[in-house]
């Protein structure tokens, strides 16, 4: 079986809580923010090594925005199951940007990324002159901002190239799948689940031009620290876990 579950935010503890009922045979794909690859160190990668051995099941998932893109992206790209992936560990892997998979007779398209929106005071650059003082002012007042390529990163909307890799493979299925994974929702379900409380960037109108063209059963997405199902498709998951189909 393959099931679904939603944000994980680095929690290795977590994840083996939510993987620890399902079996060999079975695959989690996991919503995004899966941020646990963060710091690229030597422990890190200890970590995850006993992290995969303790696995029973494949671990996937499709990136949020808070992930590390500049660790994800250095690690070996290869074909699985009709569909490109990161492999991060044996039975770690991210599916990535803009492919069509097939698991157990089902055809998932995968588009990983969403802006970050609780950042009011903006993205720091170490780069800049006045980065320490902005920061230690910001820190002074609780200030709430991230660092370039830190705790943030440029890579958390998909680039051109992926996003038309994605309507390539979509359109190599006569805009037919049977399910959809993303970290962040279509521009109209968006602001109908939120209320119009988040903005719409190039990913979300991107995915609202999918919404619209494909045909699919159900489209999966975390991101919104939120359970509920929206108009019967739209699955938006935090701490749940549930099978696909």
């Amino acid at each position: 079986m393959v099931y679904v579950t939603g944000d994980l935010h680095g929690d290795a503890d977590e994840l083996l809580r939510r993987a620890r009922p399902l079996d060999p045979r079975d695959t989690l794909i996991v919503c995004g923010d899966f941020g646990l690859l963060w710091k690229g160190t030597r422990r890190e990668r200890l970590h995850l090594d006993l992290l995969s051995g303790r696995l029973r099941c494949r671990v996937c998932f499709v990136c949020g925005n808070h992930e590390n893109f500049d660790l994800l992206e250095h690690y070996p790209i290869s074909a699985l199951q009709g569909g490109l992936v990161h492999r991060i560990r044996p039975r770690i892997y991210h599916l990535m940007r803009g492919q069509v998979f097939e698991m157990e007779g089902r055809t998932i398209f995968t588009m990983g990324g969403a802006s970050s929106h609780d950042i009011p005071d903006g993205i720091l650059d170490p780069r800049d002159p006045d980065y320490a003082a902005r920061r230690r002012a910001l820190d002074q007042r609780g200030g709430h901002y991230r660092i370039r390529r830190v705790s943030w990163w440029p890579q958390e909307l998909p680039r051109p190239r992926e996003l038309s890799m994605g309507l390539r493979n979509l359109q190599r299925q006569d805009w037919q799948v049977d399910y959809i994974i993303t970290h962040c929702l279509p521009s109209s379900v968006q602001d109908v689940f939120s209320g119009g409380f988040y903005a719409h960037d190039r990913l979300t109108d991107y995915l609202e031009t999918v919404r619209c063209r494909c045909e699919f059963e159900r489209w999966y997405c975390g991101h919104y620290h939120h359970e509920r199902l929206y108009g019967g498709r739209y699955q938006v998951l935090y701490h749940s876990v549930l099978p696909m189909w």
